[in-house]
């Protein structure tokens, strides 16, 4: 679809027609049309002021990224307090720590996601083995397949993790309970909590099959109305296995609360955020 394309839109009690872009279009431009803030003098900055300052040094799709975290607070307020950290460089992956996680130290929900410049490209790059993930998102958006890019796919990941942080804080269970029903849900993943990357790993695939040998027969059987999509509606590869992991995963409460977070920010459709455990 052309980003240009426009849709003819009739104004409630009005009796001329005006055009915008198709939402398609509006997320394939993919900017901000927010300008940027200023930022307080004071020496002690806001964690809001520091996690803007933060996502514009991302460079190419920084003020992008900006401009939207800012929409997010003008709807959840409560998301201000939420602390926006840069990973280690050269470490692309995305999480949201709780304030009563062991490794936080900020006493804050965090976010810890690459911004360094060239991330949104790392991202995209580190996910053309996850294709099940990037299907769902696209259809999530109700973009065609394969035409999400880079950093359209970034924003996605920025804001999904929101999401993860609004689940902490409008939660009804206690940090550490919380922290034990996510480990939980993991659990109940056809391979446990073995993440995408390990599954990728050649030695964890050969010692998976060593010890299940019948493996494939075994998830076909039990996951039949998950994978009548797949070829033969069975599990015939290594492949599979991990394509049914991410489909899984994806499909997890806090995963789906995430991900209707970030889908609600872009299409502006309803969410709930007391909708959580």
């Amino acid at each position: 679809m052309n980003a240009n394309n426009s849709e003819s839109v009739q104004k409630p009690g009005a009796g001329h027609k005006k055009t915008r872009k198709t939402i398609y279009a509006e997320l394939a431009d993919n900017v901000a049309e927010q300008a940027q803030p200023e930022l307080s003098a004071d020496k002690e900055k806001s964690v809001y002021e520091q996690n803007i300052e933060l996502l514009i040094s991302q460079g190419k799709n920084g003020e992008n990224l900006a401009g939207w975290y800012m929409r997010v607070i003008e709807k959840y307020p409560e998301l201000k307090e939420v602390l926006i950290l840069q990973r280690p460089e050269g470490t692309v992956v995305a999480t949201t720590r709780s304030k009563f996680s062991k490794n936080n130290q900020s006493g804050r929900h965090e976010i810890v996601i690459d911004l360094t410049p060239g991330s949104e490209d790392r991202y995209m790059e580190d996910f053309k083995h996850r294709q099940e993930s990037l299907r769902l998102i696209e259809k999530r958006l109700r973009i065609p397949e394969e035409s999400i890019n880079a950093k359209l796919f970034q924003l996605w990941i920025l804001l999904h993790e929101l999401g993860h942080a609004l689940d902490y804080i409008h939660t009804n269970l206690l940090g550490d309970k919380k922290i034990k029903a996510r480990g939980e849900e993991m659990r109940t993943l056809p391979i446990g909590m073995a993440r995408i990357k390990d599954l990728r790993e050649p030695e964890f695939e050969a010692d998976l099959l060593k010890k299940y040998p019948n493996i494939f027969a075994e998830l076909s059987e039990k996951y039949k109305s998950i994978i009548t999509d797949f070829e033969d509606g069975t599990i015939n590869s290594f492949d599979d296995v991990i394509r049914l992991q991410e489909r899984e995963y994806k499909s997890l409460p806090s995963e789906v609360y995430a991900d209707d977070f970030a889908t609600s920010i872009l299409l502006s459709t309803k969410f709930d955020p007391n909708n959580t455990a």
